[in-house]
């Protein structure tokens, strides 16, 4: 029982990712890695509209590592919907969680969620826990490569789609999530997210795997993007 209590805890700092809708597909060659389509209801726009009345994935901007060492992952994203703070918040998700980075990760994910989350599951630190979070992302991946997967090196992140508080398309999950929140880390917790910063986003990323020239793309290819949060909290933002 502890150990499913473990897993099933670890599951939280993975989006953190929640999943989504389903896809389909498998591998593509690694000279495909970057041709992203991004929010296809942006094909779906004709005559003059203007810019701020485009739909996300309509003008996408890419945070690059060669430009701001700040970035460790080359992300793509859509700046009228998600500033360059929050996206450099989900590079140092993905690259934290694929590596197994615990300090790393305390910078994008918001410390007292992630010192919650480990304490409930009965991990010992942050560390620990996050070694089992990636043993399980790798294990869904392994299914997908089929082959036995112990490290990846993700090379691009897209973020699919964004749903901002007051979207009709996001339902009730941003309350779910505050409430979550809020039981995990006290009701004033609240009081800290600064008003209107909430976003839920739709990830998907492309990864290398050693001894290996095929880019795979985790959406593609497992048939789920990574659903996450992020919050502006006491100023910065934080994926939760």
């Amino acid at each position: 029982m502890k150990d499913v209590l473990r897993k099933t805890a670890a599951l939280a700092l993975v989006g953190a990712m929640a999943f989504g809708t389903a896809a389909c597909g498998d591998k593509k060659n690694s000279s495909d890695g970057d041709n992203h389509e991004g929010n296809m209801a942006a094909a779906n726009v004709s005559g003059d509209v203007a810019e701020e009345d485009l739909p996300y994935g309509a003008t996408m901007t890419q945070l690059l590592p060669s430009i701001n060492e700040d970035v460790p992952i080359t992300i793509e994203l859509d700046e009228r919907f998600i500033d360059q703070e929050a996206g450099i918040a989900v590079s140092n998700y993905l690259s934290a969680l694929t590596n197994a980075d615990a300090a790393l990760m305390e910078k994008a994910f918001y410390p007292p969620y992630l010192k919650a989350s480990y304490e409930a599951g009965g991990f010992s630190s942050a560390q620990e826990y996050l070694d089992e979070v990636q043993a399980n992302l790798f294990s869904v991946i392994a299914e997908h490569a089929q082959k036995d997967v112990d490290q990846i090196t993700v090379d691009y992140i897209i973020v699919d789609n964004c749903y901002s508080e007051g979207d009709a398309e996001a339902g009730s999950h941003f309350s779910d999530m505050d409430q979550i929140l809020s039981d995990s880390l006290g009701s004033d917790f609240l009081s800290k997210v600064e008003e209107g910063s909430r976003r839920e986003l739709y990830v998907d990323f492309t990864y290398v795997l050693p001894n290996d020239d095929t880019s795979y793309d985790y959406n593609y290819g497992t048939g789920y993007p990574l659903r996450m949060y992020l919050y502006k909290i006491d100023g910065q933002y934080y994926v939760v």
